[in-house]
């Protein structure tokens, strides 16, 4: 049996005749059947490299420009997969002044050497990032099928192996949409992959008029300025879409969760291979999940959001498992797949399965067969939850303590080690409600025999123009006006502008969510005003429980249990934020 289905595959992928007509699939067959569509590539590439007339002349896999484009190709593969999981790239250079790349069915890449030179020539410094995008453009082709979709509706697709000049117009001549749609795939590609921009959007214009090339429909490739034109414009585009992680951050910080999960859906579904994107919409899953549950878990997780983007412009007791928590857990395992070494996905992931009673799953994700280099104080107060699970109390002890030797007042580490023993951890407990000051994780302190602390005097509305969250919109304009502004957000929320009263208010549909004040004067409720320093602001109100940054530079210290958030830019402050605790 081996040996006969050995020489059948042989007969339909050796050259000579196994090239024949009837060796090739259906069309139709190609555009539904991964194998089909590989099939099909397989044969259309032994055929090029065979020659019509004369045999072009391949470089060898270890030439360096084979090797340069091949790792290019590597790169962006990794993105594609994304989009097309089981493609395999495979790229060949070609000895040829014409500059010229195309890649027919299933991701067979050739590029002519005049493209490299040209690359070369006009972008010495950024040649990996030109050449990026114009690679990117022709594997989008394949990507999206339009060779197959080409020779689908061609009058000659039976004849596509008999001579060049068909082989070329049924699979190489794409529509004038088709060249445009690719441009724009392949620039993404090349921008997830992390090159630059400016190099491959100028290269299009710095191609020489093509080779003229007319598909069934007349179509022909665009020319350079146009194709210029509309990538820079696609990138605007992009930059806005960019703009949203920011928007995200702060609407998790001011605990605005359902907002935040909207503008990370959209940024994942843009751009589906950063990490970040993906750990950020599990911890907002997984915070949505644990106020939501019935019963809390007995641990506390502080969640370990990632402030960089990372790209410039049914559980074991056959119990549901709730769909938060799934999500979470979901998108934890898809940051990982992104980025092994991402210890907030980790400690997220980690959670997750000890929440669903899987300790096994946690086991492999906390403590992987290769050690965490430098595991920091989420990933191994994590650890040593999982180890008072196991049943583990002095490793536990120990992991929880490690984690307080890098941040003393990593308020998880402080709670758990309390819990873990309240008589001999007494002070930990204390201390963590010193720090926090009011809210759950306090009251559930206290019970396991924290001091009752004095905390902070939670902080009320007063002195933000006698608003209330929940307030609609048109008692909010009863006693403020018509706002100067109203911007509409990706999270369906409106952004309203009060800048006499130097107020912003974000109203969603269940009204006011978040009020964002820079007070001139001292505000009655929490005595701080614009230009006070941080050490005025922590004498105030204590030492925040989070802080975060911005692109900007912009400073968050966030004190979730009383609903408040303080900006400062440098060492000033220039907003508080009040938002739902």
């Amino acid at each position: 049996m081996k040996r006969q289905a050995f020489s059948l595959i042989a007969s339909l992928l050796l050259t000579g005749g196994a090239l024949a007509q009837p060796m090739l699939p259906d069309p139709e067959q190609c555009l539904s059947s991964p194998g089909m569509e590989r099939l099909a590539g397989s044969l259309f590439a032994q055929r090029y490299e065979k020659g019509f007339g004369s045999k072009p002349d391949i470089l060898a896999p270890d030439h360096p420009d084979t090797l340069m484009v091949q790792t290019i190709v590597n790169r962006l593969g990794k993105v594609v997969a994304f989009d097309r999981p089981h493609m395999r790239l495979q790229a060949k250079v070609v000895t040829d002044p014409e500059v010229n790349a195309f890649c027919i069915p299933a991701g067979y890449i050739y590029v002519n050497t005049g493209l490299i030179k040209l690359v070369r020539e006009k972008h010495p410094k950024d040649a990996d990032s030109a050449l990026a995008a114009v690679l990117g453009h022709e594997i989008a082709h394949a990507v999206l099928r339009h060779s197959l979709q080409q020779w689908r509706t061609s009058k000659d697709f039976r004849n596509v192996l008999q001579d060049g000049d068909t082989f070329q117009k049924t699979l190489l001549a794409m529509s004038r949409g088709q060249e445009l749609e690719a441009d724009r795939y392949g620039l993404l590609y090349s921008i997830r992959a992390g090159y630059k921009v400016e190099p491959g959007i100028a290269f299009f214009g710095d191609l020489p008029e093509m080779k003229r090339r007319i598909d069934d429909t007349g179509g022909t490739h665009p020319v350079g300025s146009a194709r210029v034109a509309q990538l820079k414009k696609y990138v605007g585009q992009l930059k806005q879409l960019l703009s949203l992680w920011e928007e995200s951050r702060k609407a998790a910080a001011s605990d605005r969760l359902s907002d935040a999960q909207t503008v990370l859906e959209i940024l994942a579904a843009e751009f589906p291979n950063l990490p970040s994107v993906h750990n950020n919409l599990g911890w907002v899953s997984y915070e949505q999940f644990e106020r939501g549950a019935a019963v809390r878990p007995p641990f506390r997780v502080a969640p370990a959001y990632t402030a960089n983007l990372g790209l410039t412009l049914r559980g074991t007791n056959d119990e549901p498992v709730p769909p938060m928590l799934q999500k979470a857990e979901d998108e934890f395992r898809e940051a990982l797949q992104c980025d092994p070494d991402m210890q907030e996905a980790r400690a997220g992931c980690g959670a997750c399965c000890m929440i669903r009673h899987d300790l096994a799953a946690a086991e492999s994700v906390l403590n992987p067969p290769v050690a965490v280099e430098k595991p920091g104080a989420a990933l191994l107060t994590m650890q040593g939850v999982l180890a008072a699970q196991q049943g583990k109390t002095a490793l536990a002890s120990e992991r929880y303590t490690s984690a307080l030797a890098q941040d003393p007042k990593y308020l998880p580490a402080l709670y758990n080690l309390g819990v873990l023993d309240p008589v001999a951890h007494k002070a930990e407990l204390d201390q963590m409600v010193t720090l926090e000051g009011s809210g759950y994780w306090v009251d559930q302190a206290r019970k396991g025999g924290a001091t009752v602390a004095a905390a902070p005097a939670v902080v009320t509305l007063q002195g933000l123009g006698g608003l209330k969250l929940g307030m609609n919109s048109r008692d909010i304009a009863g006693k403020m006006g018509q706002p100067a502004g109203v911007e509409r957000l990706a999270s369906a929320s409106d952004r309203q502008s009060y800048p006499k009263q130097g107020l912003e208010l974000w109203l969603g549909p269940g009204g006011l969510t978040m009020i964002r004040s820079t007070p001139a004067r001292p505000d009655p409720a929490t005595g701080l005003q614009v230009g006070m320093a941080q050490s005025a602001v922590a004498e105030k109100l204590g030492q925040p429980q989070r802080v975060t940054q911005d692109e900007t530079g912009t400073t968050y210290w966030h004190y979730p249990g009383r609903g408040l958030s303080v900006a400062f830019s440098g060492a000033s402050l220039s907003a508080l934020m009040v938002s739902r605790p």
